[in-house]
């Protein structure tokens, strides 16, 4: 038995994209991170798991998110400054679903949990993190050596791929000396799951989608993006490769999220342009019930990502539980699902090395266009993607054999409760491990404020300066507090009322006296009242006394 801290709550963005499917995007880090949460939710034997929130206000808007999750009475959101208290556990993981990319600028991620190790002073919790994209730039990369430095031997930084462990490995060996990883880097996939994702009625998908009941659909679902995921031109230039014979029998269909670039107008008139668009079918933005029967549909998976950007590639093991072959670019994460001539096949990649403009002004990019770059060098090899999809069209024995392969793989891999119990073996053994003695105190990602500003203001006020109420605060307090409803102070009412009492009763009083009467038993009465205490001196209510 074990209990869990996780940092934030990632968005329920399928729900999002649902409901305005032509205005919300699809990122792909946020649907796997709910995801494997969910899937924790449901399959681990955690006893329960810790939600910190800094504010109220966040507090009622865990409460409102947790309404997406199952089980979500396992989840216990704490205002932080009671956290140390309510989640003293002996066998406590800190675990964030996805540690990479823009986390710690967009929720508090894995360097939340960094400072939240330190925080409470246990060094024994491990903290497990998962990689998605690590790609995220010059800024990324930096932050990203300061967070290696701060993870212990008994962490853990999950990779989803293979070839995503050998660049967490390279990017740690150039922010700074290889020895700098402490933290075990172990390797994880992403799940799904194949209760839900399972071959369906494929007629009636096509009447829903209108595609020609005998046609052999070749499905590419995905963000359509060339920065982010694939350059889909090429796909269709290798569709068109296609003999007469195959290319008359098939039908491509193109379908995924085009919100941030809509370029879906323009893989429409590219197909027309090269003489295939009564064979290309472009479905933009489409909602999870459409995404769904898609899959139904298909009768092949094709994934042609080039972007440094992907890491494992979520949408390859869907179309597997659904009992579809896959066609993918041999690129990172997917030579680890698909097995060349068992589940699919692998399409060569090359890239070609003209970076030398990048390699020396990174800083100077920006990250869109320095991807853009970096995938139009990538090139999946035409002639083989186009020659496994003629095997696959000719040959519906294959496609069956090779779907069932696929259906199976995922069962045994990729399921979600085979995943989770992977995690869970995971987090025993970093729970049973041993700190290692000769480990050094290192940087815990905290950053003096006090210190670096304190050459803003004319002077500071400490705890041993007296405050009293003022002549205005005691007219004020009269009708009550209601007049601090509206102002920064109306998640603290309840404080801020002990606070004025304290006071008026006992005249002048040390701030650190006051603290300690009105905090009671709380185990750190600075940060608990000391806020308050300021910002009631902010609006005059309280005033330091000479």
């Amino acid at each position: 038995m074990y209990f869990m801290t996780i940092a934030s709550l990632p968005l329920p963005i399928e729900a999002y994209k649902d409901e305005r499917p032509a205005e919300s995007g699809i990122w792909g880090a946020e649907v796997a991170k709910a995801g494997l949460l969910r899937a924790v939710l449901q399959h681990s034997r955690c006893e329960a798991m810790y939600l910190p929130c800094t504010t109220r206000r966040q507090l009622a808007v865990a409460g409102e998110q947790l309404t997406a999750y199952p089980n979500r009475e396992r989840v216990r959101p704490v205002l932080l400054a009671d956290y140390p208290d309510a989640a003293r556990r002996d066998r406590m993981v800190l675990f964030h679903p996805g540690s990479s990319g823009e986390d710690g600028i967009r929720d508090p991620g894995l360097q939340g949990l960094v400072n939240l190790r330190a925080f409470v002073g246990d060094r024994r919790w491990p903290i497990t993190g998962v990689t998605h994209s690590i790609s995220g730039g010059p800024g990324f990369w930096y932050a990203f050596g300061a967070l290696l430095m701060a993870l212990r031997g008994h962490d853990a930084l999950v990779c989803t791929s293979r070839a995503g462990r050998a660049a967490v490995e390279r990017l740690a060996s150039t922010a700074s000396a290889p020895q700098m990883i402490r933290a075990r880097l172990p390797v994880i996939p992403l799940g799904t799951d194949a209760t839900k994702l399972r071959p369906g009625d494929k007629a009636q998908a096509r009447a829903r989608l209108g595609l020609a009941p005998g046609a052999v659909v070749i499905l590419y679902l995905g963000r359509f993006s060339a920065y982010y995921k694939a350059d889909l031109f090429p796909l269709i230039l290798a569709f068109r490769r296609l003999p007469p014979k195959q290319r008359a029998i098939a039908a491509l269909v193109l379908a995924g999220d085009d919100v941030p670039h809509r370029i879906a107008p323009k893989l429409e008139a590219f197909a027309g342009e090269v003489g295939v668009g009564d064979m290309v079918t472009v479905v933009p933005n489409p909602t999870s019930e459409v995404k769904r029967a898609l899959y139904d549909a298909a009768d092949v998976f094709v994934s042609p990502t080039d972007s440094v950007q992907e890491t494992f590639g979520q949408t390859v093991i869907e179309a597997m539980a659904c009992g579809l072959p896959v066609i993918a670019s041999d690129w990172d994460g997917h030579r680890d699902t698909v097995q060349h001539g068992v589940t699919g096949f692998l399409a060569p990649t090359q890239w070609a090395d003209c970076f030398e403009h990048l390699r020396h002004t990174p800083f100077l990019w920006e990250p869109l266009e320095l991807y853009r770059q970096l995938g139009q060098a990538a090139s999946v090899d035409l002639r083989s993607l186009t020659a496994y999809l003629e095997q696959l069209i000719d040959d519906p024995e294959l496609r069956a054999h090779m779907g069932a392969e696929a259906r199976r793989r995922v069962l045994q891999h990729y399921d979600w409760p085979v995943v989770v119990r992977r995690y869970e073996e995971l987090w025993l053994e970093l729970l049973n491990a041993e700190e290692r003695a000769d480990e050094a105190s290192c940087d815990e990602l905290g950053f003096d404020y006090l210190d670096t500003f304190r050459a803003h203001p004319t002077s500071l006020i400490n705890v041993d300066a007296p405050v009293q109420v003022s002549a205005q605060g005691a007219e004020l307090a009269k009708n009550g507090l209601r007049f601090l409803r509206v102002t920064e102070l109306s998640e603290e009412l309840e404080i801020c009322a002990k606070i004025l009492a304290t006071c008026a009763s006992d005249g002048k009083i040390p701030i650190s006296e006051l603290m300690a009467r009105v905090a009671d038993e709380s185990p750190d009465p600075r940060q608990r009242c000391f806020p308050q205490i300021a910002q009631l001196v902010k609006y005059g209510i309280l005033e330091l006394a000479c």
